[in-house]
């Protein structure tokens, strides 16, 4: 997954659901085009495998525990990105 822009470097996104399907491809789709991505997601090692494969082919991705539901733990998470 070659980065093939970078209209998206410098910005941070947070992707929830980002371990598979989906949120997955949004994920190295955001990577791909130069966005530092969070992955956050109840499956955290699928979450962290994700960031890692990203992380591979030179995207800027890391991984986060979060139940979405759990508004002051969602608060955090966002606290932190940005």
């Amino acid at each position: 997954m070659a980065r093939t822009d970078t209209v998206y470097r410098g910005a941070s996104a947070v992707v929830t659901g980002g371990a598979s399907g989906i949120g997955r491809a949004l994920c190295e789709g955001l990577a791909r085009f130069g966005a530092q991505v969070t992955i956050v997601d109840l499956q955290t090692d699928l979450a962290n495998r994700v960031a890692a494969e990203i992380r591979a082919v030179g995207g800027e991705a890391e991984a986060a525990l979060l139940d979405v539901t759990d508004f002051q733990a969602t608060e955090e998470v966002f606290k932190c990105v940005f």
